[in-house]
């Protein structure tokens, strides 16, 4: 059985030309699950807030976040 660290020394091997373009996947990555984490935290609040009976002046910036992270997702 190969040891773990033999494949980690082999798949860094492969990938030090590529070390760029690898980070760069992973935060576009790691972006994009946060954008899709986000939209549902951001309809709760602006239900909460309505249910509440917030006004606009809450509502508004809230719903324009949402429209912007769907639109940039």
């Amino acid at each position: 059985m190969i040891p773990v660290r033999a494949y980690f020394r082999l798949f860094t091997g492969y990938m030090r030309p590529y070390r760029r373009q690898a980070v760069l996947l992973a935060v576009v990555l790691f972006t994009t699950i946060g954008l899709q984490l986000a939209n549902p935290q951001l309809i709760a609040v602006f239900i909460d807030r309505a249910l509440e009976g917030g006004s606009t002046d809450t509502l508004i910036p809230l719903a324009a976040l949402f429209v912007a992270v769907a639109v940039v997702h």
